[in-house]
């Protein structure tokens, strides 16, 4: 009987788990920089999600004008954001952007 690894790999991942001695909330803590910045990233990405116009992510689904039309509209909710809820923190701002899960029209000004 021959076994593929496309039908293996799940079982033998399930196995490595199940034999790890790591645990995976305290890997996440670790690599976000602590428990408090987890929470706080956490925090930022859900107003992105909750946002009527930044959670919309489907922009390669539009034409040329409608990403247009649509990336300023966006780009004009995130500036309102950030001004509405104080985000004044760069990292926070950085967070919330990267959250968007796309560049917008003034990317290049960022820097």
């Amino acid at each position: 009987m021959v076994v593929e690894l496309k039908d293996l790999a799940p079982l033998l991942l399930k196995k490595e788990r199940a034999n790890g001695d790591i645990k995976p909330a305290v890997l996440t803590d670790v690599l976000r920089d602590g428990k408090a910045a987890n929470a706080r990233r956490k925090e930022l990405i859900n107003v992105i999600e909750r946002h009527p116009v930044l959670s919309d992510r489907n922009m390669m689904f539009r034409n040329h004008t409608e990403r247009y039309e649509f990336g300023l509209k966006k780009a004009y909710h995130y500036v309102k954001l950030l001004q509405d809820g104080g985000y004044t923190n760069p990292e926070d701002q950085q967070i919330l952007y990267k959250a968007l899960g796309e560049p917008l029209g003034f990317d290049v000004h960022r820097a």
